[in-house]
């Protein structure tokens, strides 16, 4: 099993964002030198800012599945 996360948080003057990235993977070395996996990531956006005028947002998300082979070379 492998996994992770990306954080990132700023805020500076009208500036608010983060972004989040995590994922939990899981292989199997089926033979010598291939192997298969699977997974679920999830990815967040979000970002605030105001300029002289009003005021802007986006925020985003996204999960989805990852289906892969790995190949060893040595």
């Amino acid at each position: 099993m492998l996994s992770a996360i990306d954080v990132f948080f700023l805020n500076y003057d009208d500036f608010n964002g983060s972004f989040v990235d995590a994922h939990v993977l899981f292989e199997h070395r089926t033979f010598k030198r291939v192997g298969f996996g699977d997974g679920l990531n999830h990815l967040n956006f979000n970002i605030d800012f105001k300029d002289d005028e009003q005021r802007w947002s986006v925020d985003s998300t996204f999960t989805g599945l990852w289906l892969y082979t790995t190949v060893y070379f040595k």
